[in-house]
């Protein structure tokens, strides 16, 4: 489902940056540009980060899933914060070689393959900011003794 999203966000924010020039032409009424219109800004409105999981930004250096923890950190906004730290949790410690956020070393590598431009390393501070509170943290732990991977 979350693969399904970001695809749907990415493919509505294509049509729109090329101003829907085929599709539109045919298709769409002035009633469907406006409901279109109407959906974009409000998955923009909840939407902190831009990233459509692309993954040009990967391999990290560290080991950080930059598109993952973008993608819980727009959850946190469009879901709640049980589902945000559900997904980060599940894309950060329950992984072999488990890394965060916090883990960012600031070296800019992602930042220079990223298409939308964002300012990833600034992003990702803010990412940890909202997600690696206390329960976060002690939950990792207490996964890194009981998960066998």
């Amino acid at each position: 489902m979350k693969i399904l999203r970001r695809f749907f966000v990415f493919y509505l924010q294509i049509m729109i940056s090329h101003g829907l020039p085929v599709f539109s032409a045919y298709f769409m009424t002035d009633a469907d540009h406006a409901m279109l219109a109407a959906v974009v800004g409000e998955i923009n409105a909840k939407m902190k980060v831009g990233c459509t999981g692309c993954g040009y930004c990967m391999p990290c250096p560290r080991g950080v899933d930059i598109p993952g923890t973008f993608a819980a950190y727009n959850r946190r906004f469009s879901e709640g914060k049980f589902w945000a730290l559900r997904e980060y949790f599940m894309c950060t410690a329950l992984r072999q070689n488990a890394s965060s956020a916090s883990e960012c070393i600031g070296c800019g590598k992602c930042e220079r393959h990223c298409p939308q431009g964002i300012e990833i390393r600034r992003e990702l501070k803010r990412a940890e900011r909202e997600l690696e509170g206390a329960l976060y943290k002690t939950a990792k732990k207490v996964a890194r003794k009981f998960v066998k991977f």
